[in-house]
């Protein structure tokens, strides 16, 4: 019986132990909440103050420890009144570049660089995960003074920051300013081989001079607007009547759509389209004795790259475009000894309403072959096959006609 008393006694202290100590701590912590720094007020005024100076008396009105590190110097003029202590703080500090971090129990002062000793006590870090740009680019736009403070992750497309909390939040700023949705850019292409007659037809139609020539503006017969510019032609606002005459010219068999590609490309990122055939040659080095022989590859075909940059309308009206557009058509003739590559290439940068599109012309294509031309059976006999035979050269002449269309998107979409 004597045993259970004192086990309930004991269980009582421990509770009544337990019941003070929560009620200490909360006392503890509510004297904590009523003696926070954000609720002392300062009045003060300062004028040609030694900048120590005046952090010792608003230390001693507030009654809370400020502490300076040896970086904080200078002096300051500043008339407070009725003001809150971190932002007399802020007031005081502002001019020489300085910061505070509240320490638990007392302010700490110093300049937030990172030669300063308390420069880990007085900063934090943050991670900005970049959405619609790279980190790198967007890291490289910011002002050169943030340079000490920012780490780039290119792989997770993240922007880390130290530094006081002053600059943590204007980079923060500056980077939602960068960091917006871009719009897309609808490319859609179409290339066309025109025969010799087929391209004549063409010219002939529109009045349009495929070659290059300088920069002219006129009307063609049928009342189709278009310029041309180192073989560059535009058609603005009658592009269906064009696409109407070649139509007409596939039906007719003089041109053959050789590709109607649709890509997507973002705001000031090139796109490009690649129609290419590969040919290879036997290459032999060395001497009779040690010959070596590799095969090399040789590209031909049509390369086309496109850097959209969007203008933004001012009013209700269509964005425009710049569009820097680089054209290459390449032939490779194989030669006796040799082959020979030829390229044309074609560059220009043009400003285009969205939705409208660019025809590209003057870039003729030349090609030769060998036809041989036998009486079936007979000529292929050995020797004998060549009096049953015969073999000629044909040389054919054809014109890349290149159309674009680009259209402005603000939300995602996917060609179709």
């Amino acid at each position: 019986m004597r045993r259970i008393v004192y086990i309930f006694l004991l269980l009582l202290l421990v509770l009544y132990t337990t019941t003070i100590a929560e009620v200490l701590a909360k006392e503890e912590i509510q004297q904590k909440t009523q003696n926070l720094p954000s609720t002392k007020l300062i009045t003060n005024v300062f004028v040609d103050t030694e900048l120590r100076q005046a952090l010792r008396d608003i230390s001693a009105q507030a009654g809370i420890n400020i502490i300076a590190d040896n970086t904080v110097q200078g002096w300051v003029t500043a008339d407070l009144k009725d003001v809150p202590l971190e932002k007399a703080l802020e007031i005081v500090l502002a001019g020489g570049g300085y910061t505070y971090r509240w320490m638990g129990d007392y302010y700490l002062v110093g300049l937030p660089d990172i030669k300063s000793a308390t420069f880990n006590n007085l900063t934090n870090t943050e991670y900005i995960k970049v959405k619609y740009l790279d980190a790198r680019s967007v890291a490289g736009l910011l002002s050169d003074f943030y340079s000490p403070y920012i780490k780039v992750d290119p792989v997770n497309n993240i922007i880390t920051i130290t530094s006081s909390r002053e600059v943590i939040d204007r980079i923060k700023q500056d980077i939602s300013k960068l960091d917006r949705p871009r719009k897309q850019v609808i490319i859609e292409s179409v290339v066309l081989e025109l025969s010799e007659s087929g391209g004549e037809s063409l010219e002939g139609s529109f009045g349009v001079s495929l070659p290059t020539g300088e920069v002219t503006d006129t009307t063609g017969t049928v009342g189709l607007d278009y310029s041309y510019s180192s073989g560059i032609v535009f058609n603005l606002d009658s592009a269906q009547k064009m696409f109407v005459k070649l139509k007409a010219l596939v039906e007719e068999g003089k041109a053959k759509v050789r590709a109607s590609p649709k890509i997507s490309t973002l705001d000031g990122k090139e796109a490009s389209i690649e129609l290419g055939r590969e040919e290879y040659i036997i290459i032999t080095t060395g001497t009779e004795t040690t010959l070596t022989r590799t095969l090399q590859m040789i590209k031909g075909g049509i390369i086309l790259r496109i850097l959209p940059r969007i203008i933004e309308s001012e009013g209700n009206g269509p964005d425009s475009l710049f569009l820097t557009i680089s054209t290459e058509v390449s032939d490779v003739q194989m030669g006796v000894e040799t082959p020979t590559a030829l390229r044309r290439i074609v560059s220009t940068t043009i400003r285009i309403n969205d939705n409208q599109t660019v025809v590209i012309g003057g870039l003729k294509q030349e090609s030769e072959r060998e036809v041989i031309d036998k009486v079936p059976i007979l000529g292929d006999i050995p020797i004998l096959g060549t009096l049953f035979s015969s073999k000629r050269k044909t040389k054919e002449v054809s014109d890349i006609v290149i159309l674009l269309t680009c259209r402005v998107v603000s939300e995602l979409e996917v060609p179709k």
